[in-house]
Protein backbone atom coordinates (compact mmCIF):
# COMPACT_ATOMS: atom_id res chain seq x y z
CA UNK A 1 0.00 0.00 0.00
CA UNK A 2 1.84 3.53 -0.29
CA UNK A 3 0.21 5.25 1.87
CA UNK A 4 0.38 3.85 5.63
CA UNK A 5 -1.97 4.25 8.22
CA UNK A 6 -0.61 7.25 9.44
CA UNK A 7 -0.05 9.15 6.27
CA UNK A 8 -3.85 8.43 5.44
CA UNK A 9 -5.49 9.68 8.47
CA UNK A 10 -3.34 12.72 8.13
CA UNK A 11 -4.74 12.92 4.24
CA UNK A 12 -8.04 12.28 6.00
CA UNK A 13 -7.64 15.31 8.58
CA UNK A 14 -6.04 17.44 5.64
CA UNK A 15 -9.47 17.46 3.15
CA UNK A 16 -12.21 18.19 6.21
CA UNK A 17 -9.98 21.46 6.68
CA UNK A 18 -10.03 22.13 2.57
CA UNK A 19 -13.72 22.23 2.03
CA UNK A 20 -13.64 25.36 -0.28
CA UNK A 21 -10.49 23.15 -2.32
CA UNK A 22 -12.38 19.99 -2.72
CA UNK A 23 -15.16 18.10 -2.38
CA UNK A 24 -14.58 16.63 0.35
CA UNK A 25 -17.46 14.57 0.10
CA UNK A 26 -21.04 14.06 2.57
CA UNK A 27 -19.50 11.75 5.23
CA UNK A 28 -16.80 12.41 7.55
CA UNK A 29 -14.42 10.76 9.81
CA UNK A 30 -16.08 9.38 12.69
CA UNK A 31 -18.74 8.48 10.95
CA UNK A 32 -20.29 5.18 11.13
CA UNK A 33 -20.16 4.56 7.40
CA UNK A 34 -17.27 6.77 6.70
CA UNK A 35 -14.85 3.85 4.67
CA UNK A 36 -11.95 1.92 6.91
CA UNK A 37 -8.29 1.60 5.76
CA UNK A 38 -7.52 -1.65 3.49
CA UNK A 39 -4.57 -2.71 5.20
CA UNK A 40 -4.04 -5.10 2.18
CA UNK A 41 -4.05 -2.54 -0.61
CA UNK A 42 -2.33 -3.34 -4.03
CA UNK A 43 -3.91 -2.21 -6.68
CA UNK A 44 -1.50 0.86 -7.74
CA UNK A 45 -2.94 3.88 -10.21
CA UNK A 46 0.18 6.04 -11.81
CA UNK A 47 -0.47 9.38 -12.99
CA UNK A 48 2.21 11.51 -14.38
CA UNK A 49 3.22 13.79 -16.75
CA UNK A 50 4.17 17.55 -18.39
CA UNK A 51 2.45 20.64 -16.85
CA UNK A 52 4.50 23.59 -18.45
CA UNK A 53 2.32 26.03 -18.80
CA UNK A 54 1.84 25.78 -15.33
CA UNK A 55 -1.39 25.35 -14.90
CA UNK A 56 -3.32 26.03 -11.47
CA UNK A 57 -4.61 22.31 -11.11
CA UNK A 58 -5.23 19.88 -8.35
CA UNK A 59 -6.46 16.17 -7.84
CA UNK A 60 -8.47 14.46 -5.32
CA UNK A 61 -9.23 10.85 -5.21
CA UNK A 62 -13.00 9.98 -5.04
CA UNK A 63 -14.83 6.72 -3.41
CA UNK A 64 -18.64 6.33 -3.41
CA UNK A 65 -21.34 3.98 -1.79
CA UNK A 66 -22.59 1.78 -4.26
CA UNK A 67 -25.45 -0.19 -1.86
CA UNK A 68 -27.33 2.74 -1.39
CA UNK A 69 -31.59 2.49 -1.19
CA UNK A 70 -32.79 5.75 -2.52
CA UNK A 71 -36.36 5.14 -1.35
CA UNK A 72 -37.82 4.74 1.42
CA UNK A 73 -35.12 7.25 2.62
CA UNK A 74 -34.19 6.12 6.02
CA UNK A 75 -31.05 6.41 8.49
CA UNK A 76 -28.49 3.94 7.47
CA UNK A 77 -29.16 4.24 4.18
CA UNK A 78 -25.81 4.78 2.83
CA UNK A 79 -27.68 8.11 2.14
CA UNK A 80 -27.24 11.59 2.69
CA UNK A 81 -30.12 13.52 2.80
CA UNK A 82 -29.48 16.75 0.84
CA UNK A 83 -32.49 18.86 0.64
CA UNK A 84 -34.94 17.68 3.70
CA UNK A 85 -38.24 19.38 2.44
CA UNK A 86 -37.90 17.89 -0.96
CA UNK A 87 -36.57 14.62 0.43
CA UNK A 88 -33.71 14.84 -2.03
CA UNK A 89 -30.96 12.23 -1.54
CA UNK A 90 -27.68 11.58 -2.91
CA UNK A 91 -25.30 8.20 -2.00
CA UNK A 92 -22.21 9.02 0.22
CA UNK A 93 -18.55 10.01 -1.08
CA UNK A 94 -15.51 10.88 -0.15
CA UNK A 95 -13.23 13.03 -1.71
CA UNK A 96 -9.46 13.54 -0.31
CA UNK A 97 -6.70 15.86 -1.78
CA UNK A 98 -3.86 14.08 -3.68
CA UNK A 99 -0.43 15.25 -2.95
CA UNK A 100 1.17 15.35 -6.13
CA UNK A 101 4.83 15.31 -6.60
CA UNK A 102 6.20 18.53 -8.77
CA UNK A 103 9.69 19.06 -10.70
CA UNK A 104 10.95 20.47 -13.77
CA UNK A 105 7.30 21.29 -15.29
CA UNK A 106 7.03 17.59 -14.53
CA UNK A 107 4.30 15.59 -11.63
CA UNK A 108 3.56 12.43 -10.81
CA UNK A 109 1.37 10.46 -7.80
CA UNK A 110 0.20 7.10 -7.26
CA UNK A 111 -2.35 6.12 -5.12
CA UNK A 112 -4.64 3.22 -4.33
CA UNK A 113 -7.55 2.12 -6.26
CA UNK A 114 -8.33 -0.18 -3.69
CA UNK A 115 -7.75 1.55 -0.21
CA UNK A 116 -10.47 1.41 1.40
CA UNK A 117 -12.68 -1.56 2.02
CA UNK A 118 -16.44 -2.14 1.09
CA UNK A 119 -18.33 -2.27 4.32
CA UNK A 120 -21.70 -2.05 4.65
CA UNK A 121 -21.77 0.77 1.87
CA UNK A 122 -20.25 -0.85 -0.62
CA UNK A 123 -16.90 1.79 -1.37
CA UNK A 124 -15.98 1.62 -4.74
CA UNK A 125 -12.81 4.13 -6.32
CA UNK A 126 -15.04 6.41 -8.26
CA UNK A 127 -12.27 8.21 -9.84
CA UNK A 128 -9.81 10.72 -10.34
CA UNK A 129 -11.28 14.57 -9.47
CA UNK A 130 -9.35 17.86 -11.53
CA UNK A 131 -10.16 21.18 -10.02
CA UNK A 132 -8.57 24.47 -9.17
CA UNK A 133 -7.04 26.27 -6.37
CA UNK A 134 -9.58 28.24 -5.56
CA UNK A 135 -12.62 26.25 -6.97
CA UNK A 136 -15.95 26.99 -5.34
CA UNK A 137 -18.01 24.08 -3.52
CA UNK A 138 -21.32 24.67 -2.07
CA UNK A 139 -22.59 21.57 0.19
CA UNK A 140 -20.66 19.69 -3.03
CA UNK A 141 -22.43 21.46 -5.30
CA UNK A 142 -20.70 23.94 -7.66
CA UNK A 143 -21.21 25.91 -11.02
CA UNK A 144 -18.84 23.58 -12.38
CA UNK A 145 -17.95 21.00 -9.92
CA UNK A 146 -14.77 19.14 -9.57
CA UNK A 147 -14.60 17.07 -12.75
CA UNK A 148 -14.30 13.27 -12.70
CA UNK A 149 -11.84 13.01 -15.30
CA UNK A 150 -9.85 9.57 -14.94
CA UNK A 151 -12.75 6.48 -13.59
CA UNK A 152 -13.33 3.10 -13.91
CA UNK A 153 -16.73 3.79 -14.71
CA UNK A 154 -17.97 3.88 -18.36
CA UNK A 155 -21.62 4.53 -17.43
CA UNK A 156 -21.18 7.57 -15.60
CA UNK A 157 -23.23 10.32 -16.14
CA UNK A 158 -21.75 12.40 -18.75
CA UNK A 159 -21.56 16.17 -20.09
CA UNK A 160 -23.21 17.10 -23.41
CA UNK A 161 -21.02 16.36 -26.05
CA UNK A 162 -18.48 14.64 -23.64
CA UNK A 163 -15.84 11.88 -25.20
CA UNK A 164 -14.75 9.04 -23.43
CA UNK A 165 -11.00 7.69 -24.54
CA UNK A 166 -9.62 4.47 -22.83
CA UNK A 167 -5.78 5.61 -24.07
CA UNK A 168 -3.13 5.40 -21.22
CA UNK A 169 -1.97 8.57 -23.12
CA UNK A 170 -3.83 11.79 -22.80
CA UNK A 171 -3.71 15.38 -23.67
CA UNK A 172 -5.68 18.36 -21.83
CA UNK A 173 -6.35 22.16 -22.05
CA UNK A 174 -7.74 23.65 -19.24
CA UNK A 175 -8.57 27.43 -18.38
CA UNK A 176 -9.46 29.10 -15.03
CA UNK A 177 -13.11 30.66 -14.94
CA UNK A 178 -14.02 33.49 -12.89
CA UNK A 179 -16.98 32.76 -10.63
CA UNK A 180 -19.78 34.90 -9.10
CA UNK A 181 -23.08 33.53 -7.25
CA UNK A 182 -25.27 35.84 -5.97
CA UNK A 183 -28.10 34.83 -3.42
CA UNK A 184 -30.61 37.39 -2.61
CA UNK A 185 -32.18 36.50 0.73
CA UNK A 186 -33.68 39.90 1.63
CA UNK A 187 -32.94 41.90 3.25
CA UNK A 188 -29.42 40.95 2.56
CA UNK A 189 -27.63 39.55 -0.20
CA UNK A 190 -24.86 36.84 -0.14
CA UNK A 191 -21.82 37.29 -2.95
CA UNK A 192 -19.89 34.08 -3.49
CA UNK A 193 -16.69 34.88 -5.54
CA UNK A 194 -14.11 32.13 -7.07
CA UNK A 195 -13.29 30.40 -9.96
CA UNK A 196 -13.59 26.68 -11.57
CA UNK A 197 -11.14 25.02 -14.13
CA UNK A 198 -12.83 23.95 -17.31
CA UNK A 199 -10.78 21.36 -18.85
CA UNK A 200 -10.88 19.72 -22.45
CA UNK A 201 -9.19 16.70 -24.66
CA UNK A 202 -6.58 19.02 -26.38
CA UNK A 203 -7.18 16.84 -30.18
CA UNK A 204 -10.67 16.94 -30.13
CA UNK A 205 -12.05 20.63 -27.87
CA UNK A 206 -14.01 17.85 -25.82
CA UNK A 207 -15.23 17.27 -22.77
CA UNK A 208 -13.20 13.84 -21.40
CA UNK A 209 -13.39 11.13 -19.27
CA UNK A 210 -10.73 8.75 -19.26
CA UNK A 211 -11.91 5.07 -18.39
CA UNK A 212 -9.15 3.51 -17.00
CA UNK A 213 -8.00 0.08 -18.71
CA UNK A 214 -8.33 -3.63 -16.90
CA UNK A 215 -5.43 -4.09 -15.42
CA UNK A 216 -4.08 -4.17 -12.06
CA UNK A 217 -1.80 -1.20 -12.09
CA UNK A 218 -2.64 1.35 -14.61
CA UNK A 219 -0.17 3.97 -15.53
CA UNK A 220 -1.37 6.74 -16.90
CA UNK A 221 0.11 9.79 -19.27
CA UNK A 222 -1.94 13.26 -18.79
CA UNK A 223 -0.07 15.94 -20.78
CA UNK A 224 -1.92 19.92 -19.08
CA UNK A 225 -1.57 22.58 -21.52
CA UNK A 226 -3.04 26.00 -20.78
CA UNK A 227 -6.01 27.04 -23.16
CA UNK A 228 -6.03 30.44 -24.30
CA UNK A 229 -9.59 32.40 -24.43
CA UNK A 230 -10.31 32.51 -28.29
CA UNK A 231 -10.68 36.29 -27.24
CA UNK A 232 -6.89 36.84 -26.78
CA UNK A 233 -5.72 34.75 -29.45
CA UNK A 234 -6.48 36.94 -32.09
Amino acid sequence: MYFNFKDWFSIILLSTSLTACATGGNVEPGDADYPKINAYANSVLKIHGTNPDGVPIKFAIAWAATNIHGYPVADGTCNWKSNWFEGVTTGYYVSLPIDASTKGGEYEFKVNTDAFIPGRCGWKFFGIEVYSGNQIHQKGFAFDPAAILVSKNAHLPNWAGMIQKESTKVDISCRVHAYMDAVDLSPNMTITEGDYLDCLDTDTSKKIRIILPDTINPDIELNIHARVPKTAAR
